[in-house]
């Protein structure tokens, strides 16, 4: 059996011998892409492109503010609501409910809509549409969707992050309720506000009251006194230590809560626009000369592949 020769001395044969038919293949392929590549046929598309730095955003881990951005660009409200408010199921020849629709959605999504991430750290945002209209206002819906709901996102973040703090407030004052009462018992047992300055007087009257032999009732008085504070004094010490460093937490806490509580309610922006969308004067696709070659590049090399197969002849 004859094998078809694809070298290149049989490929010019084929070439010379059916020059004028490859000739007229190259006319009507010409002629085809002029026409399949039309508007009619395939729309052209318009591109809109904004470049944003992130701001205002506060990484979980180890990524950066750009990186975390990207991520965030991923929430599925935000091509929910353009699909939705533009119906760019229409524009795409979709419809909803039908078999494989999400598949030919998040397909054609990847197409028309780009975000990706420049080397400086930037983001770049861009969109194309059939209407340079439409696609300058899809890329500011994104940023508009974006702030939205990483706003929205920050707050409930944050409302928890409240809900938690007012918890210790008030854990921390029913400790410092309890122990200012335990203090306040001890204070009126030992008759002492404070073991520093009044233990040190009370000792000196104590001491010069024995040096001069002194007894009666004010000698006990000062006695029991005295006993009381060996008694309980550890619990004032200890109790007014505790108090110290309870009121260090309180207020440490109070100052979370209240950052939590304003950062809970604040709307900010979390982009800064470098360069703002624009409605295109120029269309993006396709390209068309590009297509037209192509095309009949694809059709002179068919016909050449068809000819090996029929001319097949001997290698000489």
């Amino acid at each position: 059996m004859i094998e078809p020769d694809f070298s290149f001395r049989n490929l010019v044969y084929i070439v010379n011998k059916r020059f004028t038919f490859f000739i007229l293949v190259a006319i009507v392929a010409g002629f085809s892409g002029w026409v399949f590549t039309s508007p009619y046929f395939l729309k052209p598309r318009f591109q809109s492109t904004a470049t944003v730095y992130p701001k205002n955003l506060e990484p979980f881990s180890e990524e950066s503010e750009t990186e975390q951005m990207l991520q965030l660009f991923e929430f599925s409200e935000i091509k929910d609501t353009l699909v939705d408010k533009y119906m760019l199921y229409n524009r795409w020849g979709l419809k909803p409910g039908e078999p494989e629709y999400n598949y030919w959605l998040d397909l054609l999504w990847a197409e028309r809509v780009s975000i990706r991430p420049t080397k400086y750290e930037s983001v770049v945002i861009s969109c194309q549409d059939e209407s340079p209209d439409t696609a300058k206002l899809m890329v500011e819906e994104i940023l508009y969707q974006f702030n939205r709901l990483t706003n929205m996102m920050e707050r409930e973040t944050y409302a928890e992050y409240v809900s938690m703090k007012e918890e210790e407030v008030r854990y921390l004052k029913e400790i410092m309720a309890t122990t200012d009462q335990e203090l306040l018992e001890v204070r009126e047992s030992t008759g002492m506000i404070s073991m520093s300055g009044q233990l040190e007087r009370l000792m000196e009257g104590y001491m010069r009251m024995v040096e001069k032999g002194s007894s009666g009732a004010r000698f006990n008085q000062i006695s029991e006194k005295l006993d009381r504070v060996n008694r309980d004094g550890g619990k004032l010490i200890n109790g007014a230590i505790l108090m110290s460093n309870l009121g260090d937490v309180y207020t440490e806490v109070l100052e979370d809560l209240n950052e939590a509580q304003s950062y809970s309610t604040r709307n900010v922006s979390y982009t800064n626009v470098i360069s703002k969308p624009k409605v295109a004067d120029k269309k993006t696709w396709p390209v068309r000369w590009m297509l037209f070659l192509g095309i009949m590049a694809g059709s002179l090399l068919l016909a050449l592949m068809i000819f090996a197969f029929i001319d097949k002849r001997p290698a000489e």
